[in-house]
């Protein structure tokens, strides 16, 4: 980042470091990094963090302080009635323990430390991307655009933004200075140098294993350079190159050594230590036998005329091993190459994961939300974004979009005056580097994990800044060495980049002002769960869905069942999410030793919004479940069981089963009265939608009817509920006066505060499919109030301890001397 000194010969001083160039410099970097801040800082007016997870991470990082700054191995709040294991990294946690130590004697909490640390990680990452791109171009003009690109990527800011405490958010900067290593590596010239960047790298990789148990990453992207680099050297007789790769594969092994102590000590979870063992060690001795075969072939070339005459020789030969090496492992254990590259290693197999919406592919609208103009600003990224639209050809546009990232190899500069903004020339012709193989693997892995999940945009940002910024700098430089023209074109070209930078931004601001936290956490939850902590015992268990779990746990600081992150497990949440949908009461559920006779039930009303993902999770076996829906569905097909059914028909199976759960709302109300009727009509107009409800105003009078308008014929409800939002009063009223129903449900809920002229305050309607209308949940949302509720059996009975316009408690009370204190 420092100039060429010049040196005056009269006064003897350098004056290198404070020129006009760098003072703008460091202007705009500084400026810049304002910009980083304040888009990552528009949630901090919220309570906690943004997501279920930074919860359940803070709750580990209260308990390691409470006990002199160690780790728990199990935190004591999670996973009843066994305590979870705390499964993550340890550096996750030292994040925040660590500026934590020192910041505390004057006066700032670990709960502030722990909400900004991921911005520090944001500057981290401008920093190491700034210094990676140098190894492109060394015009600070490049390095500017970088830095900015990383800024203003929402991308990235989805993990380093103020409350997100995600180790995906701090691994970054690990993977930037291993790879920066990496390339000094090459640079060196002298053997004992090389040993010890190689062993460096391989060191700053592992600690990015101890910051995020998806570490993996790392040396995913490490090994894809190592690989490229290889191919490359053999293709081109690269002798020196060949010999490099000796070093870079020594690191990988180093590296492998350092997280099996890792894991060995319990700095690493066993669960998550991927790449390890005979798996990983299987790939390593392929991977060190290709290098002594490449090596071997270049520097023995005169034996294997035949094979290294010419280049489409080499690289054909090269193609082969490549070839033969898979399917060597293959013929050895057939099952290596999906359990390294997908099951245990490349990517996350999770299969807790049908409702985590960050494990879902990214859409279009994720895409550009994620990466805005820039995504036309380079040719792969392009390809990445229009890849959405088409899921099916996902892996194909993949593919393309990484080729394209060749096209770079053709996109030279070239320093010419080091002391001035643009002072270098563009050029077009054949330049592959090292930077650039290593770049591309950085790149192709990271699209690669993108398209497979949206949770790896932040991984993705790094890369496409840097190709982004590069391709805005290419085109300033090469319009501007255009003869005649170029002032013209570069003032046109200029106008642009502004045109798209100002868009950017703009998108950015709409984009990071409007974003909330996850998961529905909202005040109204903190409030009942400030309201829990005050007035429970500090040993009550409670019993909810896995993502308020931890929220339960990190504010309440009360044990729960299940969280998001120590007792996620299907064996858990699966049988929940069934007690949940099941249409009797199950009770049995409560007696189970996987939930050990918790106190209390917290149930939300945005449960409704996870519904398809409750579904899915409860893996219902539906002929067991519901015997009439499953024979009615069957036989629609002609079918006798499930079995029967072709791929097809069980996809359409399936979608019946989700309708049979699903719901819908009505959005707009109109309501029309006269002395003895008052009628409603309620509108969905995104599912077209028209329903009608008609009360008899009368006094002393309670008739209701209601029904769905289709077009001239009507279809009534078969039942009606009337549910207080206040206190959590209802009443349900079956319609006996019609032939036939809809079997259905719909609900209103209603203020207890009267409304001018309104015989019922209505202030909600929804209409429930029959399948959710009898479930456990509805019931415990809609059906369980202060008098009385639907819920009850011989096991035990439910009673409301507190309600509020997002969330109720109930006390769980057991009918025999078992039960356990709260």
């Amino acid at each position: 980042m420092v100039d060429n000194a010049s040196v005056d010969g009269k006064s003897g001083k350098a004056h290198g470091f404070f020129t006009t160039t760098n003072i703008i410099f460091i202007v705009c970097a500084i400026l810049i990094a304002i910009i980083a801040i304040y888009y990552r800082t528009t949630m901090l007016g919220y309570f906690g963090f943004y997501e279920p997870d930074g919860f359940f991470h803070y709750s580990v990082i209260r308990a390691a302080v409470e006990h002199g700054f160690a780790v728990p191995k199990f935190l004591g709040i999670s996973g009843w009635p066994k305590n979870s294991a705390v499964t993550e990294s340890i550096g996750l946690y030292w994040a925040t323990l660590l500026p934590y130590a020192f910041l505390q004697y004057v006066g700032v909490s670990y709960y502030t430390v722990m909400r900004l640390v991921p911005i520090l990680f944001a500057i981290f990452d401008m920093i190491g991307a700034f210094y990676l791109a140098r190894y492109f171009n060394k015009d600070k003009l490049f390095g500017l655009l970088v830095m900015l690109f990383v800024a203003l990527s929402m991308g990235n800011a989805a993990r380093t933004s103020a409350l997100v405490y995600r180790g995906d958010g701090f691994i970054s900067i690990f993977i930037i200075i291993a790879l920066i290593l990496m390339l000094e590596v090459i640079k060196s010239q002298t053997w004992q140098r090389k040993l010890r960047l190689a062993v460096l790298s391989a060191a700053v990789l592992s600690v990015g294993n101890l910051a995020w148990a998806g570490g993996t990453v790392a040396i995913s992207i490490y090994m894809g350079a190592f690989v490229l680099l290889l191919a490359y050297g053999f293709v081109k007789e690269d002798k020196a190159m060949i010999d490099n790769s000796r070093f870079l594969l020594l690191g990988i092994l180093v590296w492998s050594i350092l997280t099996s102590i890792y894991t060995d000590v319990g700095f690493i979870s066993a669960q998550n230590a991927a790449f390890t063992g005979v798996y990983f060690l299987l790939l390593f001795i392929m991977m060190a036998i290709g290098t002594e075969i490449a090596r071997a072939l270049v520097h023995r070339k005169d034996r294997f005329s035949v094979y290294m005459s010419s280049l489409p020789r080499r690289l054909f030969a090269g193609i082969a091993l490549i070839g033969i090496a898979f399917l060597v492992i293959y013929a050895i254990a057939p099952q290596v190459l999906y359990y390294v590259l997908v099951g245990n290693g490349f990517t996350a197999n999770n299969g807790f994961g049908f409702s985590i919406e960050e494990l879902q592919p990214p859409t279009p609208a994720f895409f550009f939300a994620s990466f805005g103009s820039t995504i036309f600003m380079t040719p792969m990224s392009l390809l990445l974004y229009y890849s959405t639209y088409y899921l099916n050809l996902r892996d194909l546009f993949w593919l393309a979009s990484f080729l394209a990232v060749f096209l770079y190899a053709f996109a030279s500069t070239e320093n010419v005056d080091t002391q001035k903004i643009m002072g270098g020339r563009a050029h077009i012709k054949f330049a592959m580097s090292a930077a650039l193989l290593v770049l591309i693997a950085y790149y192709g892995v990271t699209s690669y994990l993108q398209l497979n999940a949206v949770r790896f945009n932040s991984l993705l940002s790094i890369p496409m800044a840097i190709f982004v910024a590069y391709t805005v700098y290419w085109l300033l430089l090469y319009l501007k060495n255009i003869r005649n023209y170029g002032t013209v074109l570069l003032v046109f070209g200029l106008v642009l980049v502004a045109a798209l930078l100002i868009y950017l931004a703009y998108i950015d601001i709409q984009y990071s002002n409007s974003l909330v936290q996850a998961d529905n956490i909202n005040p109204q939850f903190i409030s009942a769960l400030h309201w829990y902590k005050s007035n429970t015992n500090t040993s009550a268990v409670t019993l909810t869905l896995w993502p308020d779990g931890s929220v339960v746990e990190g504010v309440a600081n009360r044990t729960s069942v299940t969280d998001s992150v120590g007792s996620q497990y299907a064996y858990k949440a699966g049988p929940f999410a069934t007690w949940v949908l099941n249409s009797s009461s199950n009770p049995q559920f409560l007696d189970r030793n996987i939930t050990g006779r918790p106190n209390y039930l917290l149930v939300r009303y945005t449960w409704l919004l996870e519904d398809s993902g409750i579904l899915s999770e409860s893996g219902i076996n539906y002929t067991s479940f519901n015997r009439t829906l499953t024979h009615r569905i069957l036989s629609s097909f002609g079918k006798s069981s499930i079995s029967q059914l072709n791929a097809s028909e069980i996809s359409s199976f399936n979608q019946s089963i989700g309708q049979y759960y699903g719901y819908d709302p009505f959005y707009s109300f109109s309501e029309q009265k006269n002395g003895t009727f008052q009628s409603f009509t309620l509108i969905n107009s995104q599912q077209k939608l028209e329903a009608k409800l008609i009360l008899n105003a009368s006094p002393g009078s309670h008739q209701v009817i209601s029904y769905i308008v289709l077009g001239n014929r009507i279809s009534p409800y078969k039942y009606i509920v009337f549910y207080n939002q206040y206190n959590a009063s209802y009443q349900r009223l079956e319609q006996t006066g019609f032939n036939q129903t809809n079997n259905q449900t719909l609900l209103l809920t209603y203020s207890s505060v009267p409304r001018p002229g309104a015989f019922v305050n209505v202030t909600g309607a929804i209409m429930f499919n029959s399948g959710i209308a009898q479930s456990n949940m509805f019931k415990f949302l809609y059906l369980c109030g202060q008098g009385a509720c639907a819920w009850d059996n011989n096991l035990a009975s439910l009673k409301t301890v507190y309600i509020n316009s997002d969330t109720k408690i109930y006390k769980i009370i057991y009918n025999d001397t078992n039960a356990t204190a709260g």
